[in-house]
């Protein structure tokens, strides 16, 4: 719940890992008014410990993490109940029907010798507290772990850990098939320096088969002198789907087959960092279907174009985006940058 204004915000999610962890605070990073200080109170460290996630709040300080000892958090404390109850009466076999288990159950939770401790929160998890030893008359303790934001891994790397950013170049009645009409604005430096901070934080990239065919050639003959965006091009580790074998080579590519949302999934878990992906219309709408895309960054140029492959086609179903940021740029060109809710 929020304090400032008593909203509950809640998602319940199929998994619990360091992604779906992520996805709480992020939205009240984005939601609450930015001079708030946030306290969050978790019954365990253990999502925590990830290293992705440790990254993520050392690069959002506002967010103060607050742990109750393991021994004493609610959900613990149902799961013990439970175990002591199956131990003690709930034994498989010997109730004749769901009356009688109920009647057991019931009777058990009456009489149980042994109440169940009462559990209570502490302050602040600080810069490394001592755990300490909880005896039968203690309610709750502190466990403090550091905040610390490991040399490997960037502020930009834990902001897109676990996401799909996905950049385009677009007109304004949504066109992205093979933008030959960007030649005729000019170039921004500052589009640059923008479409760098949406790759900052990638580890990783994904293209559909007819994009790699146009990228690989392009780009595995430019050097850093030539464009700032080729060291991450060309070495990168780049995915691509594509149902046959490809007719181009191109350094540290994969090809991963067909379309297969599962498997995307599983890329998402595994890169260490966000995944940008560029152009690739077919499988950017596959994953906007799949629920797979988490950042949209769209670069808008002042133009009609009447007829082409567009974002979102007639097959895409009705979704409602977050605006993160919005920017301008000479000619006309406007970055609007989204985040794809899917809770």
């Amino acid at each position: 719940m929020v304090g400032h204004d008593g909203e509950v915000v809640g998602q319940c999610t199929a998994r619990h890992r360091h992604q779906e962890f992520l996805r709480i605070p992020r939205k009240l990073d984005r939601e609450c008014p930015k001079s708030l200080d946030l306290h969050q109170l978790l019954d365990n460290s253990s999502r925590y410990s990830e290293v992705s996630v440790r990254a993520w709040y050392d690069a959002h300080p506002r967010l103060k993490l607050h742990f109750v000892p393991t021994s004493s958090a609610w959900l613990n404390l149902v799961e013990s109940v439970f175990a002591d109850l199956t131990k003690r009466r709930l034994r498989r076999g010997i109730f004749p029907c769901v009356d009688h288990l109920v009647e057991a159950s019931v009777e058990y939770l009456d009489h149980a010798a042994e109440p169940y401790p009462q559990w209570l929160t502490v302050e602040s998890a600080g810069p490394l507290g001592a755990k300490q030893d909880q005896t039968a008359g203690a309610q709750a303790v502190t466990v403090g772990l550091p905040f610390v934001t490991p040399a490997h891994i960037t502020p930009e790397e834990a902001n897109a850990m676990g996401t799909i950013r996905v950049h385009e170049f677009t007109t304004l009645d949504g066109v992205i098939d093979a933008p030959t009409w960007a030649a005729d604005y000019p170039f921004d430096p500052r589009m640059g320096e923008a479409i760098a901070s949406v790759m900052g934080g990638c580890k990783a990239i994904l293209l559909g088969r007819h994009t790699f065919e146009m990228f690989a050639p392009a780009w595995s003959q430019r050097t850093a002198a030539e464009d700032p965006g080729a060291p991450f091009m060309n070495d990168s580790p780049k995915y691509v789907i594509a149902a046959t074998p490809l007719s181009v080579e191109w350094s540290n590519a994969t090809l991963l087959g067909g379309y297969d949302a599962a498997r995307l999934r599983r890329l998402k878990e595994d890169v260490g960092g966000g995944i940008y992906v560029s152009g690739s219309g077919t499988l950017v709408r596959a994953m906007l279907r799949d629920r797979l895309v988490d950042e949209l960054h769209l670069f808008m140029y002042p133009i009609v174009s009447g007829s082409g492959a567009r974002l979102f086609g007639d097959e895409t179903s009705a979704a409602k985006l977050e605006l993160e940021a919005c920017e301008s740029y000479s000619g006309g060109v406007v970055r609007l940058t989204y985040r794809v809710p899917y809770s």
